[in-house]
């Protein structure tokens, strides 16, 4: 597939109607969408689980999960808003911008993945629970809030997460375990000696994690 398709509602609020989109089809699983903001109708996912290219949910626009799992490929570009209503999952394996966004998290996941350097950028946004998969490096620009935040690899995995000094994250329950005996998880900020900071409101559960740069 190529190009982009771009979401109109010009028929319903439903992905999976043909009408919806300017392709005059929804989209191929891995290409490109686009949902612009002052459409008649925002988008809902139905039907079954999606997986697309790259994302851009522009201002005033808003893409409703509506209890299914949404794959993003590459680039994740969210000026308008996401809004969970149950457990789903929003898988991200490219970079990730919610700058100027929103979250409706409900009890979702957001699930950090893909191979190689990563540039996220939450928002400062509140999130239910957000895991870091192995075998990336996240650079984080922003801070967030989470209920829970997590990583664990598994036997030669490793994590490398990198913050922007200054930002704050706040999670209520924090868990990064590396395989007994390894320091497979690296917390560190962008610029050494510069600070960044780590707010744990209820319980941690840490093992083989080197932090740097921080009050954690």
């Amino acid at each position: 597939p190529g190009g982009t398709d771009v979401w109109t509602g010009a028929v319903s609020t439903n992905w999976s109607v043909n009408g919806n989109w300017s392709l005059n089809r929804y989209p191929f699983d891995g290409e490109n969408i686009r949902i612009p903001g002052g459409t008649l109708r925002n988008p809902s996912v139905d039907g079954s689980d999606r997986v697309v290219g790259g994302l851009a949910i522009e201002p005033n626009a808003v893409l409703s999960l509506n209890g299914y799992n949404l794959t993003v490929l590459n680039k994740a570009v969210v000026s308008g808003a996401v809004t969970a209503a149950a457990a789903e999952t929003l898988t991200l394996k490219g970079d990730v911008d919610f700058t100027g966004g929103s979250v409706t998290p409900a009890f979702s996941t957001f699930l950090l993945a893909g191979v190689g350097t990563r540039s996220i950028n939450l928002g400062n946004l509140a999130f239910y629970k957000v895991r870091a998969m192995p075998d990336t490096v996240i650079s984080f620009g922003t801070g967030f809030s989470a209920f829970r935040f997590y990583c664990e690899p598994s036997t030669g995995q490793t994590c490398s997460l990198t913050f922007t000094p200054g930002t704050m994250v706040t999670v209520n329950l924090l868990t990064l375990l590396s395989p007994p005996g390894t320091t497979n998880i690296v917390l560190k900020s962008a610029q050494n000696g510069q600070a960044w900071g780590l707010n744990v409101l209820s319980n941690c559960s840490v093992r083989g994690v080197a932090v740097q740069d921080s009050d954690a």
